[in-house]
């Protein structure tokens, strides 16, 4: 397999966290090719701190960097950045995979830009695992595209569903359209008639979801705008790290309590780890004619190590090549139907 291509510069540790997480992830997994794209000066001294296999991590100079505050317009101008070369890599057939936890607006931008679209996908989407207490639900989209119209929506549940099956193994995953109330007729008429679009997908519908369904254990993958999903995703965030922040406080308060905790610890322990984004790492921009995670700015080496673990699975997968066979069932139900049911 060619390498897993990684935003060496991208995020805010970066590129110290960076080197710390292919470090550990090449101590896990070994024998994967990665190539770390950044500033060779500054990367070589880190890579002799956090050891790395010579002969499958790789590094390629790129002298530039994408900041976390530059604009789409700025970052295009960076022709010699970390994430414009290391997309280029990947674009030349040199690199099997893309990995960037660095500024997302900038890389949806740039992907689109230079890897173009699957074809018969209209936008990307970005699909985040969210936890709910049983495993996971696939929330799509959450912040690639703010403007989603019902076509694009239709499209996330395909690729969500492929995703979810072919990387994550739940076979006919269960399909959720985000609504104000579960009943058929919640919403206006868009959403009334895209419900009846869901219905006649190849997936698994199972019907409208609330917003309690995004943890709720319900649906495998649930549908929504990028602008709704994003406020959703920081929403969640927030709310894990008052939980955190308000246990801690709580259990510090008195000698009893701290006892309590001390007994629970390991409990407490994998409750955090599992709200805790850098679990999962990085989640895929969906429908852009490559591999392509993202992640959070704010990720530190387990982050990077699960990013680069979730290019590989779906590289491994042949993700997109399942995308694109999963749309073009789509365009051929979709020529099946009479005229007035399109």
């Amino acid at each position: 397999m060619k390498p897993i291509v990684v935003d060496a510069m991208g995020g805010d540790y970066a590129p110290r966290e960076v080197v710390a997480g292919i470090s550990e992830f090449a101590r896990e997994v070994p024998g994967v090719s990665v190539a770390l794209v950044g500033d060779e000066a500054a990367l070589r001294p880190l890579m002799e701190e956090y050891p790395v296999p010579p002969e499958t991590v790789t590094v390629v100079h790129a002298p530039d960097t994408v900041g976390m505050c530059d604009d789409f317009r700025t970052a295009r101008k960076k022709k010699e950045s970390s994430m414009s070369v290391g997309l280029e890599v990947v674009k030349k057939g040199e690199g099997s995979a893309f990995v960037s936890l660095g500024n997302t607006a900038a890389v949806v931008g740039l992907t689109h830009v230079k890897w173009g679209l699957l074809e018969g996908v209209s936008r990307a989407g970005i699909a985040v695992p969210m936890p709910n207490g049983k495993g996971f639900t696939l929330a799509i989209d959450l912040g690639a595209n703010v403007g989603a119209k019902p076509e694009h929506l239709f499209g996330y549940a395909v690729m969500a569903s492929v995703y979810c099956e072919k990387v994550f193994g739940v076979e006919s995953p269960r399909v959720g359209l985000l609504n104000v109330g579960e009943e058929h007729g919640k919403g206006g008429q868009a959403m009334r008639e895209l419900y009846t679009m869901f219905e006649k997908a190849p997936v698994n519908f199972q019907g409208n979801a609330e917003g309690g369904d995004f943890f709720s254990g319900k649906f495998d993958v649930v549908v929504c705008d990028g602008f709704v999903g994003n406020a959703v995703l920081k929403a969640a965030e927030s709310a894990a790290d008052l939980v955190m922040r308000a246990l801690k406080e709580e259990l510090g308060a008195g000698m009893i309590r701290k006892l309590g905790a001390l007994l629970a610890r390991n409990a407490f322990r994998d409750a955090k780890r599992h709200m805790d984004y850098s679990e999962r790492g990085g989640t895929p921009l969906l429908g852009v004619n490559g591999i392509c995670i993202i992640g959070h700015g704010r990720s530190k080496a387990p982050a990077f190590k699960n990013a680069v673990r979730i290019a590989h699975q779906a590289v491994k997968a042949d993700l997109n090549n399942m995308i694109t066979a999963g749309m073009s069932s789509v365009r051929k139900e979709h020529e099946k139907l009479p005229a007035a049911d399109k």
